[in-house]
C-alpha cells in the first residue's frame, strides 16, 4: 500500500521549511544561522519522512538523520545520504533548540545546512516525480 497523499504534505512542508530557510540565508542581516541551519534540517528530514509515509511505514518521532536513514533502508534503496551529511544535519537539528549548548553557528554552517538540505529535498522530489509517472 502507498500512500501519496500522506507523502505530499511531508513535502509541501519541507518545502516550506526549505524556502524559509532559503529566504532568511538570502535576506536577513545579522545572520540567525542557528535559525537556517534547524529550518534545514527540518526540511530534509521532512522530505526523508515524505518517502517513509508514502510507503505507509510508521514515522520515527526522531531528529536523528542516522535513524531515518535506518528506516527508510527498510522501504528502498534509492535514497542515499552520506553519513557525513546524517551527522551534520542531526547537529543542525538538536544543537539549535537549546540556548545553553555551547556552540556557535555560524554562515558557513548555515550556508552548508542550506546546500545539503536542497539536495535531500531534490532527491526526495525525483523519488515522487518517478513514482507519479509510473501510477
Amino acid at each position: 500500500m502507498h500512500d501519496l497523499l500522506m507523502a505530499k504534505q511531508w513535502l509541501e512542508r519541507a518545502r516550506k521549511d526549505m524556502l524559509s530557510a532559503e529566504h532568511l540565508l538570502t535576506n536577513l542581516h545579522p545572520l540567525p544561522a542557528e535559525v537556517v541551519c534547524y529550518l534545514s534540517s527540518q526540511a530534509a528530514e521532512k522530505s526523508l519522512k515524505a518517502v517513509l509515509a508514502y510507503h505507509a511505514f510508521r514515522i520515527p518521532k526522531t531528529h536523528n538523520f542516522k535513524e531515518i536513514i535506518t528506516s527508510l533502508a527498510l522501504v528502498t534503496d534509492v535514497i542515499f545520504i552520506e553519513e557525513k551529511t546524517a551527522d551534520t544535519m542531526t547537529v543542525f537539528a538538536l544543537n539549535t533548540r537549546y540556548v545553553d549548548d555551547s556552540r556557535d553557528f555560524i554562515e558557513e554552517d548555515a550556508r552548508f545546512a542550506v546546500k545539503q538540505s536542497a539536495k535531500i529535498v531534490e532527491l526526495v522530489e525525483n523519488y515522487f516525480s518517478s513514482k507519479e509517472a509510473t501510477q
